[in-house]
């Protein structure tokens, strides 16, 4: 536990005023399946804004056993054109 927070009780720590990451939660966690597809991932992440989505164990949706970030879902894509590119050098260095 934290320094100086080991013997707090709950009602110690709203008298301090303290904000934890619990209160800052308004809404249902926005997460992806480990049999769902990238591209409903990536939807998902677009329909809510986010750059990032936690992957929830598929018996218990409580167990978070990844994430998956934007950056990821983007590297075949950057990958797939960076070898179009180098093609397409070749193509016009043959002429």
């Amino acid at each position: 536990m934290a320094r100086g927070l080991a013997a707090k009780t709950d009602s110690d720590l709203a008298a301090m005023n303290l904000i934890i990451a619990y209160d800052l939660i308004h809404r249902a966690p926005i997460t992806a399946h480990t049999w769902e597809s990238c591209r409903t991932a990536a939807e998902r992440m677009a329909e809510a804004g986010v750059g990032r989505l936690p992957v929830v164990a598929d018996d218990d949706p409580r167990k978070m056993i990844g994430i998956v970030t934007r950056s990821d879902l983007l590297k075949p894509r950057a990958r797939s054109v960076e070898e179009e590119a180098k093609r397409e050098r070749f193509i016009t260095l043959r002429r």
